[in-house]
């Protein structure tokens, strides 16, 4: 993904400059092995990050039923992508958040219905989403994910700053 790409040659110059800026990067641009390593794991200590994903190489979620099954699938169906690679987590939640809405349309996939289920999910978790992050949306409020958690890299992980941050709460 060219985002990661960039983003990790971001990171190298700031380094390379020896600047040491509060740096924010998007959650696209966040994966330990898309971006981060390329870019070196020293350098990109100290970046700062939203999330609302699990990091499936992370300590402390290896155990959890849901984090075993995506890695069997990556390892079944995407075999060249990394395990520590997240780009591919969205989409693995958004194939579950499909499926969810496309089995309450039943037989009636009309495009009316489609939208009418699809927009109103109510606290959905997603397999790879962090525990209290659910997606819920409205026909007149269509954000789905309403909370998620600021993060700080420390090298090897993404570590949690503070409580998680309730979007609804902040001025739109």
């Amino acid at each position: 993904m060219t985002y990661s790409k960039f983003a990790a040659q971001g990171i190298r110059k700031v380094a390379a400059m020896d600047w040491k800026p509060r740096h924010v990067v998007n959650s696209n641009c966040s994966s330990i092995g898309g971006t981060l390593a390329p870019a070196g794991l020293d350098n990109a200590k100290g970046l700062i990050s939203a999330w609302w994903e699990i990091v499936v190489t992370d300590p402390k979620h290896q155990d959890k039923p849901r984090v075993k099954a995506y890695i069997e699938f990556m390892k079944k169906y995407m075999p060249s992508v990394g395990i520590d690679d997240n780009t591919a987590t969205p989409g693995y939640n958004n194939a579950y958040m499909i499926e969810q809405v496309l089995k309450r349309c039943g037989n009636d996939l009309t495009r009316e219905n489609l939208l009418k289920h699809a927009t109103s999910l109510k606290d959905e978790q997603p397999p790879l989403f962090l525990d209290g992050v659910n997606v819920s949306n409205s026909p007149t409020d269509y954000r789905a994910i309403h909370n998620l958690q600021i993060c700080r890299f420390d090298r090897a992980n993404w570590i949690p700053v503070g409580d998680m941050v309730d979007l609804d709460g902040i001025a739109s």
